[in-house]
This record gives C-alpha cells, sequence and structure tokens, in this order.
C-alpha cells in the first residue's frame, strides 16, 4: 500500500496534468486526471479548486460552487477561492450571493484590486450603477493606474445617462493603455452613435488594426461582429470576427467538458414538430413587431410553438400577443445557459429558431449546447454567427446571394421573395390625429430617414445636405432624441452651408402613430452600411418610396430585399451617385412620384412583402423540408421550401 507522501505525490502529477490539460482546452481530460488528483489525496484543496474551475467553464456552477466551498474548508485562507466562488454566482446569474462573497474576500485581502472591479459589475447586474461606481472608485483609489476599473465606471456611468463622465472614462482607459482594445471599442460604439465623425474616423482605423492583430493571433477581437458588420461590407472579415467569437475558448467553452453536448436524437414525430422560438426580445422590439404575425397564422394542428425568453417582460401588447399564440411560453431570464439549454432539450424541440445571433444581450451559449438536434439562425444579426451549431439561416437570394455561402458557417434557407415577414395588421390605426406634433403644416418637399443614429454615417450625409441644397424648399426630417447626435448633426449641417431650420429632428413615436407621421413625407432615404429593415418596412407600409443602396453584405442589401418584395425594384440604386439622382428625380418630378407611391399602393396586396400568412406558410414549409433531410442524415446547402399547405 502506498504511503502518504506518494500518494501527495501521485496526485500532484494527475493535478499538474489536469491543468495542463484545461489550458489546452481538453477539458474531459482535465475531468478525468483532476478526479483521479482528489481520489489519491482528498485533502488537495487545490485539485478540488481546479475541478471547480472546469465546471465553471462548463457553465455548471452549482457544481463549480461545491468543489470549492470544499477546497475552502481545506483551506480557509484561500481568498482566491472565495473570489472565484463570487465569480461563479455572478456568472450564474445571482449578483447578491456574489456581492455577498466578494465582501467576505475583501475582510481576507482588501486591498484586491480585481474584487472591487468584479463587485462593481455585480452591482451593474443588479442595476445598481451608484453602488457600481463607488466599487471602481475604491480600485481607482487603489490603483489609479488601472485601465480597466476606468473602463468599467465608464460603462455604469453610460447606464446613468451621465455621457461626459463615461466618455472621460473611457479616454483615461485607453490614456493609460494606448493598445486596449476594449476601451478602443467603447469610445467608437459611442461616437459612432453620437455621428461624431472626426473621433470615428481616427479610432475606426485604430479598431482596424487591433481587430486584425487579434484575428491574426486567432484570439477573440474584442470588436463584436455587430459592431463589425455596422462599419464594413466585407463578407470575409465579417465571418472572420463573428467565428472569433463563438469559436475561441475564452468566449465559447468547450461544452465536451461534460462528455458530450445536450443534443438529443429526436427521429420520431408524432403528429407535430416541436418549433421553439429563443430570444430577450419578446417586448415591444422590432424583433417582435415583426413576429407577431407568425405566431398567429402558424398551423397549431401541425406544430407545437414554444417561446423561450430572456429579456425583460414589459408587459406590452406584442408580448401579449405572442404569448397568447403560442402553445408554451417559457421565461429563461433567471436561469443560466445550461439550465436554459437542458429545459429546452426536456421539451423535446426539434428545432430551435434563434432570434438574435451577435445583437446585445445575446445568450449564444444556450445554442452552443445543442439542445435542439436542428438550429435555425434567423432575424436580429444580418450575417453569419460564425458557430458550428447552427444549421440554417432564413434568408433570400438577395442578401446572400449564392456565391456568399463559403462566408457563412450557416446553410441558406432561401425564402422565394424577402427574408423579412412583416405584420401590419394590429397597427391600422393611430391613436393620435394624423398631425402629430412633428408634422408641419408645410408644401415643402419632405426627405426623411428614421434609421437609428449609428447608421448614418458621413459620406451619405453628404449626399443628403446636397440634396437639400439642390431641391429648393425641401426639408429633412430625422429621428430626435439624443441631443448629442442633435448637436453633432448640426455643426456638419451649418459647415454644409444648409440652412439649420430645414432639419427636424423627431420624437420617437409608438408605431401606429409613426406610420402616420410617415404619410406626411414625400421619400424616405435609406442608410448604407446598415440599411433600415424595419425603418424600410414601415415606411413602405406607409406608401412611402425608400431609395436605397444595394451593398455587398446582408446589413446592405436588407432594403433592396424589401424593395423587390414589394414590386418596387427600380428604388435599389448601385452607386452613390444613382442613389442622389434617384431622389433628385422623384424630388423634382411630382408625376415620377406619384407614379411610384400608386405603385407601392397596388403591390400591397399583390407583391408578397405584405402577405404575412404566405409567408409563415412558406417558414412552416422551410421547418417540415429541413427536418426531412436531417431524418435521412442529410444536411442541404441551399433549400428552398415551398409553401406549406
Amino acid at each position: 500500500m502506498p504511503h502518504q507522501q506518494d500518494k501527495t505525490h501521485l496526485s500532484d502529477l494527475h493535478l499538474s496534468k489536469g491543468k495542463s490539460y484545461r489550458i489546452n482546452g481538453q477539458y474531459k481530460e482535465a475531468m478525468e486526471e483532476l478526479r483521479k488528483a482528489i481520489q489519491s489525496n482528498p485533502l488537495s484543496d487545490e485539485a478540488y479548486n481546479q475541478l471547480g474551475v472546469l465546471f465553471q467553464i462548463s457553465q455548471s456552477y452549482d457544481e463549480a460552487i461545491s468543489c470549492y466551498l470544499k477546497a475552502l474548508s481545506l483551506n480557509k485562507e484561500r481568498f482566491d477561492i472565495l473570489h472565484r466562488i463570487g465569480l461563479a454566482y455572478q456568472d450564474g446569474g445571482q449578483p447578491q450571493k456574489a456581492v455577498e462573497v466578494y465582501e467576505k474576500a475583501l475582510v481576507l485581502d482588501p486591498g484586491s484590486i480585481t474584487i472591487h472591479i468584479n463587485m462593481g459589475t455585480a452591482y451593474q447586474m443588479m442595476n445598481q450603477y451608484h453602488e457600481a461606481i463607488q466599487c471602481y472608485g475604491e480600485a481607482i483609489r487603489q490603483d489609479p493606474g488601472n485601465p480597466a476599473a476606468h473602463l468599467n465606471m465608464g460603462t455604469a456611468y453610460a447606464k446613468l445617462a451621465q455621457i461626459e463622465k463615461a466618455v472621460r472614462c473611457y479616454e483615461t482607459a485607453l490614456t493609460l493603455k494606448p493598445d486596449y482594445e476594449k476601451a478602443v471599442c467603447f469610445l467608437y460604439k459611442h461616437y459612432q452613435a453620437n455621428c461624431n465623425w472626426e473621433k470615428t474616423e481616427h479610432l475606426g482605423k485604430r479598431l482596424d488594426d487591433l481587430t486584425q492583430q487579434s484575428l491574426s493571433c486567432g484570439k477573440k477581437p474584442e470588436e463584436t461582429p455587430f459592431l463589425n458588420i455596422s462599419r464594413h461590407e466585407d463578407p470575409v472579415l465579417n465571418h472572420a470576427v463573428a467565428a472569433a467569437w463563438v469559436n475561441n475558448p475564452a468566449n465559447q467553452p468547450d461544452w465536451k467538458v461534460k462528455g458530450a453536448r445536450l443534443i438529443q436524437e429526436i427521429q420520431e414525430v408524432n403528429d407535430k414538430l416541436n418549433i421553439g422560438y429563443l430570444t430577450n426580445n419578446f417586448r415591444n422590439h422590432p424583433t417582435a413587431q415583426l413576429l407577431t404575425g407568425l405566431f398567429r397564422h402558424h398551423d397549431a394542428t401541425r406544430f407545437n410553438i414554444h417561446c423561450y425568453s430572456y429579456g425583460p417582460n414589459d408587459d406590452d401588447q406584442y408580448r401579449k400577443t405572442i404569448d397568447a399564440n403560442c402553445f408554451k411560453f417559457t421565461d429563461l431570464q433567471r436561469v443560466s445557459d445550461l439550465e436554459a439549454a437542458k429545459i429546452i432539450a426536456d421539451d423535446k424541440i426539434h428545432i430551435l429558431v434563434d432570434l438574435n445571433g451577435h445583437t446585445t444581450g445575446s445568450r449564444l451559449g444556450i445554442c452552443g449546447l445543442r439542445p435542439a438536434p436542428l438550429q435555425v439562425r434567423y432575424l436580429g444579426f444580418a450575417g453569419t454567427t460564425g458557430g458550428d451549431f447552427f444549421d440554417y439561416l432564413i434568408t433570400d437570394r438577395i442578401v446572400t446571394p449564392e456565391h456568399d455561402r463559403k462566408f457563412y458557417s450557416e446553410s441558406f434557407i432561401y425564402m422565394p421573395a424577402c427574408y423579412q415577414i412583416n405584420d401590419y395588421a394590429a397597427d391600422h390605426c393611430s391613436s393620435t390625429e394624423m398631425g402629430s406634433d412633428d408634422k408641419k403644416e408645410s408644401k415643402d418637399f419632405i426627405f426623411c430617414s428614421f434609421s437609428s443614429s449609428y447608421k448614418i454615417d458621413p459620406i451619405l450625409f453628404d449626399i443628403w445636405m446636397r440634396l437639400l441644397k439642390q431641391v429648393d424648399s425641401s426639408e429633412l426630417w430625422l429621428l430626435g432624441g439624443n441631443p448629442a447626435v442633435e448637436h453633432n448633426l448640426m455643426k456638419v449641417i451649418r459647415f454644409a452651408g444648409v440652412d439649420p431650420d430645414r432639419i427636424m429632428f423627431c420624437k420617437k413615436l409608438p408605431k401606429p402613430d409613426h406610420i402616420e407621421r410617415l404619410k406626411g413625407a414625400d421619400v424616405a432615404l435609406d442608410t448604407r452600411i446598415v440599411n433600415g429593415a424595419i425603418t424600410t418596412s414601415d415606411a413602405l407600409w406607409a406608401g412611402l418610396p425608400v431609395i436605397s443602396i444595394r451593398g455587398s453584405h446582408f446589413a446592405s442589401r436588407m432594403s433592396a430585399s424589401m424593395l423587390h418584395a414589394a414590386g418596387v425594384p427600380e428604388l435599389v440604386t448601385e452607386s452613390l451617385e444613382e442613389y442622389f439622382e434617384l431622389a433628385i428625380r422623384l424630388a423634382t418630378s411630382p408625376a415620377s412620384l406619384a407614379d411610384v407611391k400608386q405603385k407601392i399602393a397596388t403591390n400591397k396586396a399583390e407583391y408578397p412583402l405584405f402577405n404575412t400568412r404566405e409567408s409563415t406558410k412558406i417558414i412552416e414549409g422551410a421547418y417540415l423540408k429541413v427536418w426531412e433531410y436531417y431524418q435521412n442524415n442529410e444536411r442541404i446547402e441551399i433549400v428552398k421550401p415551398q409553401s406549406c399547405a
């Protein structure tokens, strides 16, 4: 029988191997070695600690905490383990417990900058931004040169709408660490959203360099896939950034730490397919506004529709409508990705449809666990996820031509007309009179663009200024409500020599009222790198011509798709000059404008863009078709579904 010293030595060998396997991403092997280490020496606090790290990577937070507590019982002086327990609670969606543990850790090590910063993050998770700022402030007091503390304080100030303080924090972080990729991203996003183009021009070049450096080193760049598609019409780069975000071990754990993914081979379908929709946007949000008709028209005799929400419940009519028209609505807000995936798997979902992709607040880790045999991406992010855990993307030939398939990790399900389903049945009437506060009693020609400010770029804005100067008595309506945007754009407008009185910043209105307001304009001007999406379909529903430029990636072709599906492809241009010339023609030729408006009005009932029922039937046909392929162990690169009669 080996002596205790030999057992300890053997345990240390297993522990060393386990650490090495973990570092190399071989989590299953690491798990086996760490269990052997504990078997050899049950008193090894470090073996339990490392086992807890593995469980935390796999989002098995209860198991992780159990291991950490055992390690702590063996060595009560290890504040680093207390810190890990706090992180496990924090990552597991229990920030209040995390704060309680961090406070205990600070008793053992009051000088820990990292714990102060993480405690601030836990407070931010609870929307307690003032408390978060106090934590970051203490970290800065102890270490004024800590860039992460300044950056995180900036995010808290941003949540409190104290933008100037937020920007100062970001800039301080970048001064302290000139290659601080995350600070460059935060600053760029801020300046982009506020149309501060002098700043974005300089920062954009730095961000490009930093992103390329990370990609070339095999690292996940700090630039998000969403930010990347808003800056670059480059499918090759867009795919590289997206893939780095989902395939990098630092961001997307190797779920094989559990032995296998959750995927269950569901082959038999009794009488209905179980379809699950997953998002944080079952609320008053463009995604829900587009999809309410889909849920109303789904065939309950052939499909059980499950909705999985991990976003806030705003008790809005959109959420209520979706809830009322699905088989089962499940709230996943307060469960981990692993627990959420188990719930979906237990519901025996055949096809899980993610409605976010790489958008704010998305939880791709749920889909990363493969809780359903088939997983599909739809709406939300206008591009590829870059991950191997999505099988298909619902799209069309315009936004993703066949030659772009190589830049997508997903196979294509081609809608025959337009990828975007629409629903305006609930928005047919206005809750106010036609003459809203923003409507001017004027005979001027009204251009408008109600896209989010981050979509406006200086190249296109220069075209808009040229239009105003060339079309006498013309005005431009833009979405207002952000003083920084209005201030920055007014500087550009004055520099261009345009009378500021010809620009009107309009307040945000409820959807029906916004549709009515659009009827008071003459032509909508689409944005360039990221098109209007629902902004375009809103304008077309209101009978307003939308002038767009066909770009070279999904996000810059969305309006082209809708305009073709609305039967007005002549509104799609191929260059900035074509865009300008078409706008001039419609603004100076009343007959041409009247013709295209009449065509839009007539086509609403005849063309597929607003045929919600038929779009639903085609999507259902797609589900049946890809499930048939799955049962035959096939995955087709391009799926062309038929209407599900």
